[in-house]
């Protein structure tokens, strides 16, 4: 597969280089504009390394999608958190979206606004590639690579980003606790992960052993109020506070982050008010991108005074643990 991109922030081309043969990252810089490197499919590779450009988190942007950039930028930072993203280093250097898909456009906010420097992206089918390509070249701005890939089994060395995005990745994984250990598997040690839009209704969940399944109408020695809210809809036997219930998905999440190798997980509740417009996706229409800002805000204020499952979609994020 023929691999080239541009580096965003930096004059010089950068582009994944060849796994060595036993398997550890090799990353190079090609500086020779035009020259095609080569591999077979089932070489990892790993970014290349280069100049990150002094960008940071931006309070403005300006030019084509400039909106879609601004709520990107402020939905990354609502759920990672001021204080954590003022003490990491900025912008991300190297940065991979996993299952790019439609919603192209957050990474690629992440990009313009200068949360990172550098975007590779992969996806499971090659028309996400070919509309993320020219969403990119519309704006402006080169993708560094791009990766036909299944999430569970990324095509990149260990330890090869300062930051992996996704949206709505998990719950459609019938494994996605090897899904997010892949995730922690290309990250570099301390290096973040972001998930967003995953569902806190068990049913949306492609994995049946995901979250456990307990109690029931008939189950002996349940009480007459137990047997009642066992038989109402899941969200309201949560938010009632029913014995019997299932842990909830976001309690798993944090679970199964933390088995997979991650710290500083945090779950945080993302839209409640602003789902009722549709995902801005890759071409996000400033119309759109307004409103939704405008409702976010209010969700904010909602999520202060709402349990979490409230809400249909949750964001995760932590960072891979550093080496002891």
């Amino acid at each position: 597969m023929n691999l080239a991109g541009t580096s965003s922030g930096s004059d010089t081309a950068a582009r994944p280089a060849s796994a060595a043969a036993n398997g550890t990252a090799t990353p190079a810089a090609d500086r020779a504009e035009g020259k095609k490197e080569t591999a077979a499919s089932s070489v990892k590779r790993s970014p290349a390394t280069g100049s990150e450009g002094g960008r940071g988190l931006s309070s403005s942007t300006a030019g084509k999608g400039a909106e879609g950039a601004g709520y990107a930028r402020d939905r990354f930072a609502g759920l990672v958190g001021a204080r954590v993203l003022r003490r990491e280093k900025m912008p991300y250097g190297d940065a991979l979206e996993v299952g790019a898909g439609s919603t192209f456009g957050f990474s690629l906010g992440l990009l313009q606004s200068g949360v990172v420097n550098r975007l590779w992206i992969s996806d499971l089918a090659t028309s996400a590639l070919a509309a993320a390509r020219r969403r990119s070249e519309q704006l402006g701005l080169g993708i560094a690579g791009d990766e036909l890939a299944d999430p569970e089994m990324l095509p990149f060395d260990d330890a090869s980003f300062d930051l992996v995005v996704a949206h709505a990745l998990l719950h459609r994984r019938m494994d996605p606790a090897g899904t997010l250990t892949e995730v922690l598997r290309v990250l570099r040690p301390g290096g973040r992960f972001v998930i967003t839009g995953e569902s806190t209704r068990v049913r949306d969940w492609a994995s049946p052993g995901f979250v456990r399944t307990e109690g029931g109408a008939g189950r002996a020695g349940m009480s007459r109020a137990g047997k009642a809210r066992a038989r109402l809809p899941e969200r309201l036997r949560t938010l009632t506070g029913a014995p019997d219930a299932s842990p909830t998905v976001p309690d798993r999440l944090v679970e199964v982050a933390a088995e997979a190798g991650a710290r500083e997980v945090k779950v945080k509740p993302e839209e409640l008010l602003a789902t009722v417009l549709p995902y801005p996706g890759a071409e996000p229409g400033p119309a759109v991108i307004r409103s939704r800002e405008r409702l976010a805000v209010l969700d904010r204020k909602l999520s202060q005074v709402l349990p979490v499952t409230a809400f249909p979609t949750v964001g995760l994020t932590g960072v891979r643990a550093e080496p002891v």
